[in-house]
């Protein structure tokens, strides 16, 4: 599958859950919305990204489109948080995810001017955000079962979004952890593993539109 074709296919299925999610926004519950947000920031910094991969005067003025990434993350953290923050009724557990929030930028910060700069791939910042999110959720999902808050937990657009980010943060810290083997066996790491960050993508935006879908208050 081309590049060109990668991008259609994401731009396409972004594009259907922000109209979904526009849509039904009157009749979302503030869990929902949080996570439209979260697409329609990926949807701006995505389209950037985009536009210097595949215009070559952009390319050669920013050189690549890395250091959007060093931005996006933190802010999708923050929606990520806000998320779980709502849902979580535990107040100690709301504390830490709230704390856990400025450490993060402060920590993403550190790296991006550190470890590694803007113009690298930041994967430090990503992983902590993968194993974070998957922290929260697991919270979540204990607290759902124990406390039986949903009786109809397939109804609610928590659940989609809960499996959607699981699946997206368990698939791609199992990418990452697989960074070292790859770059040693086939050279270039990232062309290797485009085409799976994309599947756990796919995957993320096709289970926000069931989440943006299924509900109406």
């Amino acid at each position: 599958m081309s590049k060109v074709l990668d991008a259609l296919i994401h731009f396409g299925l972004l594009s259907t859950a922000l109209i979904v999610f526009l849509n039904n926004f009157n009749h979302l519950n503030r869990c929902a919305r949080m996570a439209g947000y979260y697409l329609l920031v990926t949807f701006f910094f995505d389209a950037v990204a985009a536009a210097i991969m595949f215009n070559k005067g952009l390319a050669k003025l920013f050189g690549n489109n890395l250091f959007l990434y060093h931005i996006l993350t933190p802010i999708q953290y923050v929606l990520i948080a806000r998320i779980y923050v709502h849902v979580i009724t535990t107040p100690v557990l709301k504390r830490i995810i709230l704390i856990s929030i400025p450490v993060f930028i402060l920590l993403s910060v550190l790296f991006s001017s550190t470890i590694q700069t803007i113009n690298n791939y930041n994967s430090y910042s990503q992983l902590l955000k993968y194993l974070l999110t998957i922290l929260w959720i697991l919270f979540f999902l204990k607290q759902t079962l124990v406390l039986t808050h949903y009786p109809a937990l397939m109804r609610e657009p928590i659940f989609w979004i809960s499996t959607a980010f699981l699946f997206y943060s368990t698939g791609n810290i199992i990418v990452e952890g697989m960074a070292n083997y790859l770059i040693n066996r086939y050279g270039n790491y990232f062309e290797r593993i485009y085409y799976i960050y994309s599947i756990l993508n796919y995957l993320l935006f096709c289970l926000f539109i069931v989440a943006f879908a299924i509900k109406r208050k």
